[in-house]
């Protein structure tokens, strides 16, 4: 499997990188968790079970947004948003579903994401994975997570998404992380005690 080439950038800007995916027989199981869906904005949202083990999450799915006029191929480009510190910290998180669909909230109406992929015109998927109240990854921060986390998407998009016609899953061809406030890694706030043990 190849290893991902990655570029890194701040939102608001969404940027374009490279790896692989894995290949199993399509179509879900029967043993599949069942996956929440949204057509509004269009084309299709996502929510993938995807388990990363972080804490003070009280909705732990990963939103998987696929734009108005996606066009299916046996590669995919994705754009991994990693948000910053929760604008409920310190007690819990926003998860994806609320993150992105609250055009009223004064802080979030800034992250209507899924309009702005849409606006933009680009044959790409928007992943949002759930961090915790301070901007904690979980299993995304272990060696090989990310690329753990990588397949899941590309599996679910296969299983449950616009894909599921292809023999195989499809493999990310680029990859864009984007973040704000420190996502992904730790923020302002952050208990001195957790902060000694991050690394």
């Amino acid at each position: 499997m190849t290893r991902p080439r990655l570029l890194a950038c701040a939102v608001p800007a969404l940027l374009f990188a490279a790896c692989g995916g894995p290949g199993e027989p399509a179509g879900p199981r029967a043993t599949d968790p069942p996956v929440r869906r949204e057509t509004g904005p269009p084309q299709l949202s996502l929510y993938l079970p995807i388990t990363l083990d972080v804490p003070g999450v009280d909705d732990p799915a990963t939103g998987v947004f696929v734009p108005d006029q996606y066009r299916v191929g046996k590669t995919i480009d994705l754009v991994v948003f990693l948000r910053g510190c929760d604008v409920k910290r310190p007690t819990a998180a926003t998860g994806v579903a609320e993150y992105w669909n609250s055009p009223s909230h004064p802080v979030l109406k800034s992250f209507l994401l899924r309009e702005e992929v849409n606006k933009s015109g680009k044959n790409v998927i928007l992943v949002v994975p759930p961090l915790g109240p301070f901007a904690e990854a979980g299993r995304l921060a272990d060696e090989g997570g990310l690329q753990a986390f990588l397949d899941r998407v590309s599996d679910g998009l296969w299983r449950s998404g616009p894909h599921a016609d292809l023999p195989q899953a499809p493999k990310v061809r680029h990859l864009i992380l984007a973040a704000h406030s420190g996502g992904g890694r730790r923020c302002a706030g952050w208990p001195e005690s957790r902060a000694r043990t991050q690394t």
